[in-house]
């Protein structure tokens, strides 16, 4: 039985960072910037554990780098010693191309989603911090839900 991120008391323990909250959060000229920042409140009352993956900082650093400009995308790449980065093995790669040829055509799932997917379903429910939709139609934990 997998075990939850949510603590006895309702606290987050660990949560997944995606990029589009990322992004959003970095770039102060991103639509979704104000509500990154009052998502990004409500989840540091709780000190989780932040998580994220290689391939997500490379997707993050690349959509700040060139829809928002070099700054935002260094003062992003100078925070990394604040998460825990996970692990992406060639196994998860595999299981991720399943997951995209399953499930791509029916949801606007990319390949960094997939991996994401496949990171956050493993031993633990990890809840993804994300706008994206997609996520909860998958049946992933989201915050915001």
């Amino acid at each position: 039985m997998k075990s939850s991120s949510l603590a006895i008391h309702g606290r987050l323990r660990k949560v997944f960072l995606d990029t589009n909250f990322l992004v959003a959060f970095f770039a102060e000229d991103d639509d979704l910037h104000k509500e990154s920042l009052l998502v990004h409140k409500r989840i540091v009352l709780d000190k989780p554990e932040l998580l994220i993956s290689w391939p997500i900082i490379g997707e993050t650093v690349a959509l700040l780098r060139y829809r928002y400009g070099y700054e935002e995308a260094r003062v992003f790449s100078g925070t990394l010693s604040a998460y825990q980065i996970m692990e992406v093995s060639n196994a998860h790669y595999r299981e991720a191309m399943g997951v995209w040829h399953t499930r791509a055509k029916e949801y606007r799932l990319s390949l960094v989603d997939a991996i994401t997917y496949v990171l956050v379903s493993q031993d633990e429910v990890l809840p993804v911090v994300t706008f994206d939709q997609d996520f909860r139609r998958l049946g992933v934990s989201t915050i915001p839900a």
